[in-house]
C-alpha cells in the first residue's frame, strides 16, 4: 500500500575564482599594469530526503516528500572581477566570489487521480524555506578601483523568506469523442504562488 525511499547526500564545493587588478593606470605613460589575483571558497551541505508515496486505490497516488537542497549561485556572480564605468557618474559592477548557495528546506504533497486510462486529475503543494536569498546590492560613496568615488554594484547573499504554492491539473485525451481525435488532448492548469521574499 506504499512504496518510498530515504537517503542522504553530502556535497563539499570548492571554488576559485580568478581575475586581474588594474594598478597604475594613470600616469604620464598612461601605463596599465594587470595584476592577476584569486579568491578561494568552500563549504559543505548534507542533503537529507525522505518520499513515500501511498496507494488508497488502484487509481490514486499520494505522494509525500521532505528534503533539503541548495542550487549554487551562477557562475557570472561568483566572478571576482570588477568592471568600472566612468560615463556621468563612476559606476562599478562586480561578482561576489565569497557568495554561498540557495538554501532551501521543502515540503512536497500531491495527490494525483488516474480516472480513466488516458485521464488524470492532479493537485498538489509545497512550502519552501529558504535560508539565504542572492540579490544584488548598491553602495554609494565608495572608492573604485580607478580611485574616484561612486556606485558598487554587486550579489550578495541576502535575507531568506518562504514561497508557497498549489497546482491543479487536468489531463484528458479527446480519443473517446470519436476516433479521428485520438492523439489529441487538452491540458488544464492552475497555479499560486505566494513568497514574503
Amino acid at each position: 500500500d506504499y512504496t518510498g525511499n530515504i537517503g542522504v547526500r553530502v556535497v563539499n564545493t570548492k571554488t576559485t575564482s580568478t581575475s586581474t587588478l588594474l594598478e597604475n593606470g594613470e600616469g604620464t605613460n598612461f601605463i596599465e599594469v594587470l595584476t592577476p589575483f584569486s579568491v578561494d571558497d568552500d563549504y559543505r551541505d548534507v542533503l537529507p530526503s525522505i518520499n513515500i508515496s501511498f496507494f488508497p486505490s488502484d487509481d490514486k497516488i499520494i505522494r509525500v516528500g521532505l528534503s533539503k537542497a541548495i542550487a549554487r549561485a551562477p557562475l557570472d556572480d561568483l566572478n571576482a572581477g570588477v568592471g568600472e564605468f566612468n560615463f556621468g557618474s563612476p559606476e562599478a559592477f562586480g561578482g561576489n566570489p565569497n557568495l554561498k548557495p540557495f538554501r532551501a528546506n521543502q515540503v512536497d504533497l500531491a495527490f494525483e487521480w488516474y480516472r480513466a486510462e488516458d485521464s488524470v486529475f492532479t493537485a498538489s503543494a509545497f512550502y519552501k524555506d529558504i535560508e539565504t536569498f542572492i540579490v544584488r546590492e548598491t553602495q554609494t560613496g565608495v572608492t573604485l578601483p580607478s580611485g574616484t568615488i561612486g556606485s558598487f554594484t554587486q550579489p550578495i547573499n541576502g535575507e531568506g523568506g518562504s514561497i508557497t504554492g498549489v497546482e491543479v491539473a487536468y489531463s484528458q485525451s479527446l480519443g473517446f469523442l470519436h476516433e479521428t481525435l485520438d492523439g489529441l488532448g487538452v491540458y488544464l492548469n492552475y497555479s499560486y504562488l505566494d513568497s514574503d521574499i
